[in-house]
């Protein structure tokens, strides 16, 4: 029975384990294999809207390599997209349009990857938004420790200590190519333009030539 029982605890603490503040649960998609990893943290208060007490969680999520980040707000947030205003440590706050979850309670970041390096190295996260008909809600989470958690999972995580490629750097360098791209097709329209005009200066020129009228 005993043996039993270990077998039992040493399969699921792989898939279920909590480090200070953070919770982490690692599960695998039965249909692809991928592994997922769910890093979590619970807010400091509680807050009062949708007429009932609510506390926040924070969550970082390697879906397959795919990262996100989402706060669940505990209630009723917006249908939409709404704006989430955050702030790590001393840094200057920041504000965006976050979306929302199919069930209307947690927001996504819109750039995880550079979001989450803002907040490595800090002690504090703080997060805002409004919800649709009701007052601001502000939860402040505790995310000391969560470089240490990211780089034991730095096989899923891998792509946050790519800074290099961050998606600020890929959207900048999406944006050059798209540039140089259209400045091409803007030569070659040029260049297509002027063959059509000699041809057709060459066409008519030929057409006055052996015109017997």
């Amino acid at each position: 029975m005993k043996k039993i029982i270990l077998i039992v605890l040493f399969a699921i603490i792989p898939l279920y384990s909590q480090v200070d503040n953070w919770k982490v649960i690692r599960d695998v998609d039965p249909l692809t294999d991928k592994k997922i990893v769910y890093i979590s943290t619970e807010s400091l208060e509680k807050q009062k809207f949708n007429y009932s007490i609510n506390s926040g969680k924070l969550i970082i999520r390697s879906d397959g390599g795919k990262i996100s980040l989402f706060v669940n707000w505990g209630g009723f947030v917006n249908i939409d997209n709404t704006f989430v205003s955050y702030r790590f440590g001393e840094k200057p706050y920041k504000s965006g349009p976050w979306s929302t979850s199919s069930d209307n309670k947690a927001t996504f970041a819109n750039r995880p990857i550079d979001t989450i390096n803002l907040m490595l190295g800090e002690k504090i996260a703080i997060f805002r938004t409004t919800p649709f008909g009701d007052n601001p809600v502000t939860y402040s989470f505790n995310i000391v420790g969560l470089e240490k958690l990211l780089a034991e999972n730095q096989l899923e995580f891998n792509s946050i200590f790519d800074k290099d490629e961050s998606e600020a750097t890929k959207s900048e360098k999406w944006r050059v190519d798209f540039d140089r791209r259209s400045e091409n097709a803007d030569k070659r329209m040029d260049k297509e333009f002027r063959n059509i005009l000699i041809l057709s200066f060459f066409t008519v020129l030929l057409i006055e030539i052996f015109s017997p009228y």
